[in-house]
């Protein structure tokens, strides 16, 4: 009787357990998936972007931005004036645009009226220029005014310096740097020093 019992199988389960493991084994490692390769998403893109040439850029800048803490003298202060000088100078635009179109027009016409006059010469070239430039300026002179702020935030908390040195001075390593060359570079560097120190333990 003792051995009949032991070797019983074991009794099924009733038609509640029965669904419940059933619909368990249907959505559960199907949600469980879903919801590991969401967590997981962010950690592939940014694998992803990394290994391109504008990704390595990235990183390249943001470590020589951190070791030479290009961003010391930002502060709150000169972020608070440089929105200030972009509200004035966004707010300026609307009605003056149109304005300026009108009386850029007027301006071509009575240029291109009074060109005729002129032979085609240095005169002539000059005056077509400074033209230009005038209507450049009367058209786009909020677009400038906003680069100007722009530009000279940069040189005022020292980001100019950094970028005409990281980007300029420095452009072999950038375009090393954007070729994955300099991370064949280190590659060899560590599997030298591997081989280095295997030499030195062997002759020791």
């Amino acid at each position: 009787g003792g051995r009949g019992g032991a070797g019983a199988p074991p009794p099924p389960p009733r038609h509640n357990e029965r669904i419940i493991i059933v619909n368990q084994g249907i959505f559960y490692p199907i949600f469980m998936m879903l919801f590991t390769f969401l967590l997981s998403l962010p950690r592939r893109l940014r694998s992803h972007l990394l290994s391109t040439g504008i990704g390595r850029v990235y990183s390249h800048l943001r470590q020589r931005a951190i070791d030479r803490n290009a961003f010391a003298n930002v502060d709150l202060s000169s972020i608070m004036k440089l929105l200030v000088m972009l509200l004035i100078f966004s707010g300026r635009m609307g009605d003056g645009t149109n304005n300026n179109a009108r009386n850029n027009n007027h301006r071509r016409n009575a240029a291109n009226d009074a060109g005729d006059a002129y032979e085609f010469g240095t005169v002539a070239w000059a005056h077509q220029l400074l033209q230009w430039v005038i209507d450049y300026w009367n058209g786009h002179r909020v677009h400038t005014l906003i680069l100007a702020s722009l530009i000279g935030f940069l040189i005022q908390v020292g980001l100019m310096s950094f970028l005409y040195h990281v980007l300029w001075v420095e452009r072999a390593e950038l375009l090393r740097v954007w070729s994955g060359q300099e991370e064949q570079r280190e590659e060899d560097m560590v599997a030298g020093e591997g081989d280095g120190g295997g030499t030195y333990g062997d002759g020791g």
